[in-house]
């Protein structure tokens, strides 16, 4: 690869990041994210706080089981 590829990939990669920030935050800003946005990784941090296995009561609520469940399993 030379200078001028390294370039144009970093070129492309900087726009790219900008455009998905922003969709990012104007999905915010309108109120547009869904639970599964934020929630289940917020509830992922608060498990790994409390140095336990985190859990996820919204996947729990989603998949009709009303327990949370394990961010880990398959279903």
């Amino acid at each position: 690869m030379t200078k001028g590829h390294i370039a144009a990939l970093a070129l492309l990669s900087g726009i790219a990041g900008v455009v998905y920030a922003t969709l990012g935050l104007v999905e915010l800003h309108t109120f547009r994210s869904g639970v599964y946005d934020l929630v289940i990784f917020d509830q992922v941090v608060r498990g790994y706080a409390e140095f336990a296995l985190p859990g996820s009561l919204v996947k729990g609520q989603w998949n009709h089981i009303g327990i949370p469940l394990p961010i880990f399993s398959l279903t």
